[in-house]
């Protein structure tokens, strides 16, 4: 019988009491859709599965890797142990490596079996020292099946219509502003012929020298302002910098949105057709923004693939960048640009922006080229210094002006920024150790560490154990937040559980999450990515320092879900339905999908760590999985914060 819908090995947690073995590791490959899970020989890697009494199908296939400048032959197997009986093998077979980190693929693996209940799926592989096995695509489906799909989600009839713009609707007529200082003449010429070459026409391009001392800067703009009337241009003699040159051009502009355009980038020639397609489609949006690129003359380039809108990543790194679009009324509104935050103007108008209006669109697609080049902030973060402090200074103000009361770091590189929570005093604070084994002495190294913790704002925090997320809700039920440790874990930051409950704390959050280590100080729990309604773990078996995509391994930032070592607010808890609507163990992950269709946000804190000290993993409930993606297929067909298309998040 077809099965519906295979479960990814990637969406499976490990059942590794010691951690990984060295060299494990997921990675992506080029042309390779999904997530591969690399093995060296010799080792053991385990996933506890239940299913009842069910008949699964595994597949997806096996390529194998020998030692560089040597061929190699290793052999992958994949078997099955039940509680008292002896290992069963369900699969096995040989690949050969081409050396030199060349692959090549073996056939395709397809197998099926039973469980009568709970058993282990063990992945081995033998071979000569150096050689390795990657296990691709892998993916455990249910035979018989009763639960229904879909497991993608084709676009409902109501929702075409909403997207179907109607003749009646104006198009936004955009004005480009672009200050204008000293740019090599042959640069700011590409820039200006991007904009002349974009298929959508209703725009004008607003061009402000502001006091360049080449006299052929000026010379340009003004061969240009003659030779299109779309094309503006105002003259400033002496040089008051890029804030002040960027409010002259919105002085200027006569445009429905404003976008920032620098005198040395480049606009791909469907940028504003692709802005006016989707503003279109929002007509309340008052900020769009794309995803970019950076790249060098004859060089490398990097594509940024932005999430969706994120105000807590927004307060880690200026993100949304380029290409931004504004609504010009507002841009106006609120002042328009700060010559203090010169170097990071745009960060703080953003900041200031989303103050006043949090209708926000991301754009999925590179529509603008952020160009590297010698004494650009892109090619060098020496080239501007006074922006970091700036872009802190900033952060800070923004925090102060919505009463958020948190301090502001420097992040573990330059340009992105971490902010601390402070929890008010009068906060009540519980620490509760979710499982059924978990020991006596767990609970005590627990108390202790919380303990140790009260000097950080959360004084006689209560700790407590429950055999699930739901009970200890209810427990908690006179406490304000409930941080929630599912299993053993000793805390490995200072001020964890004030940092946690001073994040969840916050207005609008439903949840945050702190980054678990195994033993072995991989990444074992934290932020979760969903792809057609399955919960996939975010930075999987990554290192502890590892910044992932997007920065999300170090930067506080808003993700789909978390679990692990999980915060919650118990009033908005409550007002969501409480804990215990989840199907079997994807009780957490369920929450915070309905916390995120409500409006609330859930946060990933990785700068907040914690190790597990002990415990079996629990066994990975197919069956809840299951039911779990046929609830939320539909409405989380993709993750909201990472593009999932070129395989599973975070895994390099």
């Amino acid at each position: 019988m077809a099965t519906k819908g295979g479960i990814p090995l990637a969406a499976l947690r490990a059942d590794l009491e010691g951690g990984w073995p060295a060299g494990t590791r997921w990675t992506t490959s080029a042309g390779v859709a999904g997530a591969i899970l690399e093995q060296p020989v010799g080792t053991r890697v385990a996933f506890r599965i239940h299913a009842g009494d069910r008949r699964l199908r595994l597949t997806g296939s096996v390529l194998g890797a020998g030692a560089d400048g040597a061929r190699a032959k290793v052999r992958a197997s994949l078997a099955v142990l039940e509680a008292g009986k002896e290992e069963r093998a369900v699969w096995q077979g040989s690949c050969r490596g081409l050396g030199g980190g060349h692959l090549r693929p073996t056939r395709r693996l397809s197998a099926g079996f039973e469980i009568a209940d709970e058993a282990q799926l063990l992945l081995a592989a033998t071979g000569p020292a150096g050689a390795r096995v990657l296990w691709r695509g892998i993916e455990i489906g249910l035979e018989g099946t009763d639960e229904e799909g879909p497991f993608s989600a084709p676009v409902r009839e109501q929702d075409a219509a909403e997207e179907r713009p109607t003749a009646a609707e104006a198009r936004p007529r955009f004005s480009i502003l672009t200050p204008v200082h000293d740019p090599p003449v042959a640069i700011l010429e590409q820039t200006i012929d991007s904009v002349l070459a974009q298929s959508h026409e209703d725009w004008e391009l607003c061009l402000v020298d502001d006091g360049s001392h080449d006299p052929r800067v000026r010379e340009t703009l003004r061969r240009y302002a003659d030779g299109d009337p779309r094309v503006r241009l105002a003259v400033r003699e002496t040089a008051g910098g890029i804030a002040a040159a960027t409010n002259a051009a919105l002085e200027m502009a006569g445009g429905e949105f404003v976008a920032l355009l620098d005198h040395d980038d480049l606009l791909l020639p469907d940028a504003l057709a692709q802005v006016d397609e989707v503003l279109r489609r929002h007509p309340d949006a008052d900020m769009a923004y794309s995803d970019e690129e950076m790249f060098e003359e004859g060089g490398t380039s990097f594509v940024f693939a932005k999430p969706h809108w994120s105000p807590d990543l927004l307060r880690s790194q200026m993100y949304t960048c380029h290409l931004g679009v504004y609504r010009h009324s507002l841009a106006v509104a609120i002042g328009g640009f700060r010559s203090e935050f010169d170097g990071s103007q745009d960060f703080d108008f953003a900041l200031r922006f989303t103050e006043r209006s949090e209708r926000v669109v991301h754009i999925p697609r590179v529509l603008y080229r952020w160009r590297a080049h010698l004494g650009s902030a892109a090619a060098d973060v020496q080239a501007k210094p006074a922006a970091y402090p700036a872009a802190r200074r900033a952060i800070a103000e923004h925090l102060r002006r919505t009463g958020v009361e948190a301090d502001v770091h420097f992040g573990p590189w330059q340009g992105v920024y971490r902010v601390v929570h402070r929890l008010p005093a009068e906060v009540k604070v519980a620490v509760a150790l979710v499982g059924e084994d978990n020991s006596s002495e767990a609970l005590e190294r627990l108390a202790s560490a919380a303990t140790d913790d009260t000097s950080s704002g959360a004084p006689g925090t209560r700790v407590l154990s429950a055999a699930t997320p739901a009970a200890a809700l209810e427990e908690c039920a006179d406490t304000d937040v409930v941080i929630l440790c599912d299993g053993a874990v000793e805390p490995l930051t200072r001020f964890w559980l004030a940092r946690l409950a001073g994040f969840a704390w916050q207005a609008g959050v439903a949840a945050v999450g702190a980054k678990t280590l195994a033993p072995d100080g991989r990444v074992e729990r934290g932020a979760l990515a969903v792809d057609r309604g399955l919960p996939l773990p975010l930075m999987y078996a990554g290192g502890a320092g590892d910044p992932g995509p997007l920065g999300i391994g170090l930067l506080p930032a808003n993700v789909a879900a978390v679990d692990g070592v999980v915060a919650v607010p118990v009033t908005r808890a409550h007002r969501l339905g409480g804990l215990g609507q989840g199907p079997g163990n994807m009780a957490l992950a369920d929450y915070c999908l309905r916390a995120d269709s409500a409006g609330l946000r859930v946060v990933f804190a990785p700068d907040v760590l914690l190790r597990r000290t002990g415990g079996h993993t629990p066994a990975n409930d197919l069956l809840a999985l299951n039911a779990f993606r046929s609830r939320w297929a539909r409405e989380f067909p993709a993750d909201p914060y990472f593009d999932l298309s070129a395989g599973w998040p975070g895994v390099e």
